[in-house]
């Protein structure tokens, strides 16, 4: 099935079964469309969403993410899957994941780049030879990792009889391995020495004849990553779980190699010179729907140990904790039992008693928590800090909250499998070491009295993911072990504005939610790269009201235009914007309303855009899709593409 996609010019395009644009009715053809609630094809490397782009003969042409937006992060970061886990982003540690010849030593081995068609079409996949040594032939990586990783690579039988292992190792006696027959595409077995837990194996199909092979080791501290040919399936002569054989010019073919943190392969990241931790596509948990590119600023998570309330730092006072009890919201069976006691009228809790607050700072406390028995969940912020302590209760049945006062704030988000997410925002009004309580009431009220209760030594609730962090609002969760841990901001742009953008006239739209709402952040910008913040065309919040929509024009650093549409946005709600441009002619609107204008002004000169940012000013947001017309729409228009 094919559509006949018009083009600015008024003729058709044929594409193979693509989606038709909302923007495509009745309204001019925009000359670039992003559309991140399309979902992956299944091609390896390919992110998902639909992308097109002006090709300069006034025909939209499809392209990719990669090729068109330049996005970065300098940490790991976690998203709801398309099937409601919560999982890391894809990413890569290792280098150069096609390119076996750079990056990679190969002892014992030969390496041909580019014979073979890859799984994604491309000729990049490389050879794998062993030689005449009577020793290992493997190629290998340095790494550094620590915790739950997975390993994969795609490959296929080349000449002769070889099977394939991965693993890790950081010694001879430290090391997790998987071996694989090529030929009936099955794990034939899996070695472990040094490190906790177990290996695990998975096989799936790719294309051109390639399979991607993979493993997971429950808890692994390596140095190495490795990928080796074997004579037997079940080899006895072995040195850190790969095979000691004589080769003879036999050859596995391979590409694509991934290093994950986590039990699950990921969608393939290629690598070339850097790690890579790639965009977050996000999903909501419950409904599976696409929620768009999740882009968030910088956020630390200032608790230790976010999974293991086991460890010492938690204080357990008149309760115990059974550790790993329960399925968790990353599908890991690390889900915590916070359990009573006995004590006779008496409050039953853990705490967190370390942290340095700061007088006047917003902070969010959040944690994962789900039913176990009648007993509900209070989350406490502790007096020395905060004056008093403030109480947020939460009904772990039907996800309803109660505060003690209007100095504290709460609410739910249902993750799925009976978990909410639990959230509560207070502000410090001294600079003080303190904590917070995570506590246990039988009565759900956010009052002291309801703390107070006789355990009965068998009743709780599963709790998982703790995270405090400086805000406003939560952010994406956050993993921590023995320190505080920072997620970077999510940084995405265009680099070039040719042929697409119109330097008279235009407009940009916009349409996604705000994670959490705060002044002046830009869901969308065209700008200067040398003036960012001087020079620049925005769907952003207001600088005051943030619950008023804005659309801002700024040039040489003068405000051209500043128009508001009040009541436009609402946290996690979303919102259709447009923002229209051209001399002494300005116009913005949000979900329809009647739009607002500037009849004097002058247009920036620009050389990008930017995706929830202007400048290192990033917002909190959703982005579902963009679109630019190279004309300034009607307000009937602009009214029409909004509702």
């Amino acid at each position: 099935m094919s559509f006949g996609i018009p083009t600015r010019n008024g003729l058709s395009l044929g594409l193979g079964a693509v989606p038709t644009l909302a923007t495509n009715f009745g309204l001019p053809i925009p000359s670039l469309s992003l559309d991140y609630t399309i979902p992956s094809d299944g091609t390896p490397g390919v992110v998902p969403g639909f992308y097109q782009v002006d090709n300069g003969f006034g025909v939209l042409t499809q392209t990719t993410f990669s090729s068109l937006i330049t996005f970065s992060r300098a940490s790991n970061a976690t998203r709801f899957s398309p099937t409601g886990q919560l999982e890391y982003a894809p990413h890569n540690l290792l280098l150069q994941s096609q390119n076996f010849t750079t990056s990679w030593t190969s002892p014992n081995t030969d390496v041909t780049s580019d014979t073979t068609l890859a799984p994604d079409g491309t000729t990049t996949a490389d050879t794998v030879s062993d030689d005449a040594t009577n020793d290992v032939h493997v190629l290998s990586q340095t790494i550094a990792i620590s915790g739950q990783v997975t390993f994969s690579v795609f490959a296929k039988n080349g000449s002769g009889s070889r099977y394939l292992t991965i693993g890790v190792n950081s010694a001879t006696s430290n090391y997790a391995t998987a071996t694989f027959d090529l030929s009936t595409q099955t794990s034939t077995q899996t070695l472990i020495a040094g490190y906790g837990g177990a290996v695990t194996t998975n096989v799936s199909a790719s294309a051109e004849g390639f399979y991607r092979y993979s493993m997971t080791v429950t808890t692994a501290t390596a140095s190495n990553a490795r990928i080796g040919l074997s004579n037997t399936s079940t080899f006895a002569n072995f040195s850190r779980g790969f095979d000691r054989y004589v080769g003879n010019g036999s050859s596995i073919i391979l590409w694509g190699a991934q290093l994950t943190v986590g039990p699950n392969a990921l969608d393939y990241t290629p690598t070339t010179t850097a790690v890579v931790y790639g965009p977050r596509f996000d999903y909501d948990p419950t409904t599976l729907a696409a929620k768009g590119l999740l882009i968030e600023e910088q956020r630390t998570n200032l608790v230790l140990y976010s999974e293991q309330f086991d460890n010492a730092v938690w204080t357990k006072t008149r309760s115990s904790i059974t550790s790993n009890t329960v399925v968790a919201p990353d599908g890991t069976l690390t889900g915590d039992a916070l359990i009573t006691d006995t004590t006779v009228t008496d409050t039953h809790r853990i705490e967190l008693l370390s942290v340095a607050f700061t007088s006047g700072t917003t902070y969010t406390l959040t944690l994962f928590a789900k039913a176990q028995s009648s007993l509900n969940l209070q989350l406490v912020f502790l007096t020395a800090a905060f004056g008093i302590s403030l109480r947020a209760a939460f009904n772990l049945q039907t996800g309803q909250t109660l505060v003690s006062s209007s100095s504290i704030t709460a609410k739910t988000t249902n993750v799925g499998n009976g978990w909410f997410r639990c959230e509560a925002t207070a502000t410090a009004t001294a600079t003080a070491t303190s904590g917070f309580h995570i506590s246990l009431i039988n009565t759900f009220a956010a009052t002291a009295a309801a703390t107070s209760f006789t355990g009965d030594g068998t009743s709780g609730i599963y709790i998982w993911g703790a995270q405090l962090e400086a805000g406003a609002f939560a952010t994406s969760y956050i993993p921590t072990t023995t320190a505080a841990t920072t997620r970077s901001a999510d940084i995405a742009s265009i680099g070039t504005l040719s042929p697409w953008y119109n330097a008279t006239e235009g407009t940009l739209y916009g349409e996604g939610s705000w994670v959490g709402l705060v002044a002046s952040r830009f869901a969308v910008g065209l700008n200067n790269s040398a003036s960012a913040s001087a020079d620049f065309i925005s769907i952003q919040t207001n600088p005051t009201t943030v619950t008023t929509g804005r659309g801002g024009v700024t040039a040489g650093g003068v405000t051209q235009a500043a128009m508001n549409i009040t009541n436009a946005y609402t946290a996690s709600v979303l919102f259709k914007a447009a923002n229209a441009y051209q001399q002494d002619n300005f116009g913005f609107t949000v979900n329809g309303a009647t739009p607002a204008s500037d009849t004097s002004g002058t247009v920036p000169t620009v050389d990008r855009m930017q995706l929830g940012a202007i400048g290192t000013t990033t917002a909190n947001i959703w982005i579902r899709r963009i679109t630019y017309t190279p004309r300034r729409l009607t307000d009937a228009e602009l009214q029409s593409l909004t509702s």
